[in-house]
């Protein structure tokens, strides 16, 4: 018996190649209505959701995000570097969740936000990677700047990034189940 949710679950892989087909502002709202749909601690919804396809922005994101690891982490530098400094691989649609700073629970619920926008855009036949690396353009030297363009609330700080597309190609095969990372206790 086929279960559609699982099956988005078990066929999921980041991608990091997009073609340059835009999502439709049906998609985009789709997707930030299944993301808005994630449960939080105490249902606080500590996050604030962000939906940038300014291609110019995610550009300027990418670059300020690459300048920072160069000057902060050479290995993580040279890393992107062998990737083309790519950080949204292209990606047309790039999810912020920027998280309240207060709170013992927000890091929870932010990974549980970019979960459901990654199974969701499985679901629809689309691509995407999670991404922690922008959190580099909002440690550098234009990081209040940037935090204004796109609208973090006052007292919230970059939590994930999730960028979301067609893939450019085929992606590669989920990871394998690793039947060790389970324990079963009674």
């Amino acid at each position: 018996m086929s279960n559609p949710v699982l099956d988005a679950i078990f066929s999921r892989s980041s991608v990091r190649a997009f073609t340059d087909q835009p999502l439709t502002n049906e998609q985009i709202a789709q997707l930030a209505n299944a993301a808005l749909a994630a449960p939080t601690a105490m249902n606080r919804q500590p996050y604030q959701l962000i939906a940038v396809k300014d291609k110019a922005l995610i550009l300027e994101l990418e670059k300020a995000t690459v300048e920072y690891f160069a000057a902060q982490n050479p290995e993580i530098a040279q890393r992107n570097a062998s990737r083309g400094n790519k950080v949204f691989y292209n990606a047309p649609v790039a999810f912020f969740i920027a998280i309240d700073t207060e709170g013992a629970y927000n890091k929870f619920d932010c990974g549980i936000v970019a979960q459901n926008l990654a199974i969701a855009a499985t679901g629809m036949g689309l691509g995407s990677v999670i991404l922690g690396m922008p959190r580099g353009a909002f440690l550098g030297d234009r990081a209040e700047e940037l935090r204004m363009r796109l609208e973090f609330p006052e007292g919230y700080e970059f939590g994930l990034c999730v960028a979301v597309g067609y893939p450019d190609g085929q992606p590669k095969d989920p990871h394998p189940l690793n039947p060790a990372k389970l324990t079963l206790i009674g």
